[in-house]
């Protein structure tokens, strides 16, 4: 993956993430530390005031990037590598609880009901 792939994949996790409401501190931390990090690049600053808040896939943020050279900037590189390690400890569940009853969800979970009055 070059450099530009890797920014572009984090700026599309990290948007996306926060617009689906799923981001945890540590995605939300790392993605804000990142656009800190592209406040110099033009490309960048123009890329996320218009693509911040959709949910644009990682092949849009390359293209609207495309001319910047992120292969000496390891501060960048590490912070998008941070973002995407964060997202990747995010659950991606979908669960659809229509008509559920006591319902109890995640890792580790117990729960005993008794539904017979």
């Amino acid at each position: 993956m070059s450099a530009l792939e890797l920014i572009a994949a984090a700026l599309a996790a990290g948007t996306g993430a926060g617009v689906t409401g799923v981001a945890s501190t540590a995605v939300k931390d790392a993605y804000e530390q990142l656009k800190a990090l592209l406040q110099h690049r033009p490309r960048a600053v123009k890329a996320i005031a218009e693509l911040e808040g959709a949910q644009a896939g990682a092949e849009t943020w390359q293209a609207r990037l495309d001319g910047e050279d992120f292969e000496g900037d390891t501060e960048t590189l590490t912070e998008a590598r941070r973002l995407l390690d964060a997202m990747a400890q995010v659950p991606n569940w979908q669960v659809n609880l229509t008509r559920a009853q006591g319902v109890q969800f995640g890792p580790g979970s117990v729960q005993f009901n008794d539904f017979r009055s």
